[in-house]
């Protein structure tokens, strides 16, 4: 798991300090969120083949799936926006529409995405 030692950096600023527990906790989402994971980075990761292999790309989609329900949050009024927030609300937005031909299939990948987010929150809790 050498990838996932080098790209728990990410993990810091949303208050995953712990990197044994995050590997652990990315381990298990990867266990029950594969195929969700795996739908998304096809989708966002167009210019990857179809036979990717999900453990090289997990962190990256963990992270996008973390900048939206930081997003989220900050929709809600719950958080402040950070100087580069819109920014960031508006690259999510485009990397998650790429071949979307609806708000709907729009609105399915941000749900998805805000609930893995979700479950590695609740996960990385649970873990010793």
């Amino acid at each position: 798991m050498q990838i996932i030692q080098n790209n728990l950096d990410f993990l810091r600023r949303y208050g995953y300090s712990d990197n044994i527990k995050a590997e652990k906790a990315i381990a298990m989402l990867l266990i029950t969120r594969r195929h969700e994971l795996r739908t998304i980075a096809e989708s966002v990761l167009t210019h990857i083949p179809g036979q990717i292999i999900l453990s090289e790309w997990s962190e990256f989609i963990l992270h996008m799936c973390l900048d939206v329900e930081e997003c989220f949050s900050i929709w809600k009024g719950d958080i402040e926006p950070s100087q580069n927030f819109y920014f960031k609300s508006f690259v999510i937005l485009r990397q998650f529409s790429k071949g979307k031909t609806s708000m709907n299939q729009l609105t399915h990948f941000l749900n998805l995405a805000y609930s893995i987010a979700q479950e590695f929150r609740v996960i990385y809790k649970r873990m010793e």
